[in-house]
């Protein structure tokens, strides 16, 4: 059957158009009609669910599911499961955690005294926490540690109540840290969807339960209509993938409202817990901490939350390393082995991907969990185009990802929620399209079903521009994500509710620097990535493990931006460099950050101090894309075998020059010719602002 794979789905959870108390019959018609609708809107397929009432329990809840997948088969549209009723998924509303109340998600806390000369303190287990982990205590000369202080521990306590007696005559800094679950204040109570305890990701047997609770009632019932892979053109291959919404840790505070919970109150949370800082923490932690690196957590707790010198880095890489290694065993693996085993495609995204910032507390290292979706998948929810440049990190991190790991397809989930719905279609068009030139395959809707012929030009417009640059990237030039500099100087913040970017006050050791090194680390890699951008020079973002695979496979450039340089990446810059692939540092000489690592750098690498400078070593032919009247700058690009995407998100006609023969330049909203001029061995053609083109090269 010819199902178009280039058309965006829409999320269609329970607004089907029927009430609950409605006859089968009744229900099965309002679903023929809505997904009907969707068609003739431009849609080419749905992502759904079962109903939230009697979740997962209901067989009439599965035949309507059935009566879904035959309205798409009959229509020639394409299905998705959504694997949860409302994000975070894994709790499958509260049957997973109800199954066993000891797969929760977890955090250790600190609770942190300081006795002055003279003083005690006895200190019982705090309100809502579940045991004590340790505790130690260090003497200061001053109000803070130093990180010489803190490598020199004068007691432990490890039994309740936690005590501790100064009898010296300089302050005691007295530590102690406690398990609890992780609800109050967290992403499982601040969701925006539903207040409920959450699974713990790292936890194998949690994430089994959820197997058994969700994919398995999905699969015996709808099996025979999963699709092997996107453009399976089977009769009965409707089901293409299912997708797994904002897994995550969560050890980490906020989005505090003032107002309350907003969504479903599942589980009540505690409103006179302390709210101590915290960390992620899982029930074998621990354990599997000792057997991975010899040396016991329990008596390094402190690292997770103060130092910033070599043991404490090392002791918070290795610890956040083992998180994500845990997370990627525990759920990516199990959930892509199960879903391979029955022929499904395995899809989704995660929480709070922008920034590399937040990977390290709630993920990990994005290329070992992502890479073992079948479609790997990422969410703007942005329909202002300013706003989806800044949001720019994320497509290329998982087109990355997916072409790395055997060139997969890219999910997007789009939507316009930031700006509560209200944008314009141009602003939309043009929102769409510079996800499309920054890697997505496979869009997903949340947009308002308003403007319905407005809006039906854009998907026409997005479907056609698919269609015509599908296939793999022409990039030559990697990017490095420093993903275990994060890790290293990724503390927990002291006092307050942690939001999106951190509260940046609390108690830190003396002369901390590790919330500078964590936003120079991003704030330089972002900017060479912008540069890239502007410059239309396609690159690929890389983590360590994976450059090393790709030594000698004919990569041209490998830039690295300030971070941390370790004996492991030395190793990868030496393999890469005898690859004849040249390895350029790239740090501002303005800024001093990272300048000690710089010291460090084999001679194979090459340094840089300005965008300029880096754009001309990688790419000393010039650009094939000029402005004649001005930059670039402005215009996205995105390159295949046979066609060149442009789209331009300023609000500025652009003029511009490409060097060498183009065949036509179509616009792919009004799906007719761009006028060009051939001249001085290029093409002439103008892109107006908030626009996009489609330039053929054969």
């Amino acid at each position: 059957m010819n199902r178009d794979i280039y058309r965006p789905l829409r999320m269609v959870h329970d607004d089907f158009g029927y009430l609950k108390d409605d006859s089968l019959e009744t229900k099965c018609r309002c679903i023929r009609e809505r997904i009907a609708g969707l068609k003739a809107r431009g849609f080419g397929g749905i992502v759904t669910n079962v109903a939230h009432q009697d979740y997962l329990q209901d067989p009439v809840e599965f035949a309507l599911m059935e009566e879904k997948v035959h309205a798409c088969r009959e229509l020639g549209m394409r299905m998705w499961l959504y694997d949860e009723d409302g994000w975070p998924s894994g709790a499958a509303i509260d049957l997973t955690v109800s199954a066993d109340p000891e797969c929760q998600a977890r955090a250790c806390a600190m609770v942190l005294r300081i006795l002055k000369p003279g003083e005690k303190m006895e200190l019982p287990l705090p309100r809502g926490h579940l045991k004590l982990l340790g505790a130690v205590c260090y003497l200061m000369a001053g109000e803070r540690p130093t990180d010489a202080e803190l490598l020199a521990p004068r007691a432990r306590c490890n039994s309740l109540p936690v005590s501790f007696h100064n009898d010296t005559d300089q302050n005691l800094l007295c530590l102690s840290f406690f398990e609890r679950y992780a609800l109050e204040e967290t992403q499982a109570m601040n969701n925006g969807y539903a207040c409920r305890r959450y699974i713990d990701v790292s936890d194998p047997e949690a994430v089994r339960l959820f197997i058994e609770n969700t994919y398995r009632p999905y699969t015996a019932r709808l099996r025979k209509y999963y699709a092997d892979y996107v453009g399976d053109a089977r009769e009965d291959a409707v089901i293409e993938a299912i997708f797994t919404d904002e897994p995550s840790f969560m050890g980490v505070y906020i989005n505090h409202n003032e107002d309350g919970i907003h969504g479903y109150l599942i589980h009540e949370p505690d409103p006179d817990m302390p709210l101590y800082p915290i960390v992620n923490w899982g029930r074998h932690v621990a354990n599997r901490f000792f057997g991975t690196y010899g040396y016991r957590l329990e008596d390094e707790l402190t690292a997770l939350f103060l130092g910033h010198g070599e043991h404490f880095r090392q002791v918070r890489e290795d610890f956040y390393s083992l998180m994500s290694t845990m997370y990627e065993e525990a759920f990516f693996v199990q959930l892509s082995n199960y879903c391979a085993s029955v022929g499904l495609n395995f899809s989704g995204h995660l929480l709070l991907e922008d920034e590399i910032s937040m990977h390290a507390m709630y993920e990990g290292n994005y290329f070992r969990l992502m890479r073992h979706m079948h479609i790997p998948g990422f969410d703007i929810l942005n329909g202002v185009p300013a706003r989806v440049f800044e949001q720019a990190f994320t497509p290329l991190l998982l087109r990355s990802v997916a072409e790395l790991y055997g060139n997969k397809p890219v999910m997007d989930e789009t939507g316009s929620q930031v700006q509560g719905g209200k944008v314009s279609p141009e602003q939309m068009y043009c929102s769409l399209m510079m996800q499309l030139a920054l890697g997505a395959d496979v869009f997903h809707s949340y947009y308002p079903e308003t403007d319905d012929e407005a809006k039906k030009k854009v998907w026409d417009a997005l479907t056609r521009a698919n269609r015509a640059i599908s296939g793999k990237r022409e990039s030559e030039t990697l990017l490095y994500y420093p993903i275990e500099t994060v890790m290293q100087y990724r503390k927990p913040y002291q006092t307050g509710i942690e939001n999106d970017h951190g509260n940046y006050c609390g108690f830190r050791e003396l002369d901390d620097v590790s919330d500078e090194k964590v936003c120079r680390c991003q704030q330089e890699l972002t900017t060479v990535q912008n540069a890239m951008l502007h410059a239309q020079h396609p690159f690929t973002y890389i983590d360590r493990e994976t450059a090393d695979r790709e030594a000698g496979k004919g990569w041209k450039n490998f830039v690295i931006t300030p971070c941390e340089i370790s004996d492991a990446l030395i190793t990868t810059i030496r393999k890469l460099s005898a690859g004849g692939c040249r390895v350029i540092w790239y740090r501002e000489a303005a800024w001093t950050t990272f300048a000690d690592s710089e010291k460090r750098l084999p001679q194979e690498a090459m340094i840089v101090r300005s965008p300029e400078e880096l754009l001309a070593v990688i790419r000393p032919d010039g650009a094939q894309l000029c402005a004649v009247d001005g930059k670039t700058e402005g215009i996205l690009m995105r390159r295949s075998a046979h066609c060149v995407l442009l789209v331009n998100h300023s609000d500025e006609t652009k003029k511009l020059f490409w060097k060498g023969r183009l065949d036509r330049i179509l616009d792919p909203f009004a799906d007719a010719a761009i006028s060009m001029k051939n001249t001085d061995g290029g093409v002439r053609f103008e892109l107006a602002g908030f626009s996009a083109a489609l330039l053929y090269t054969e």
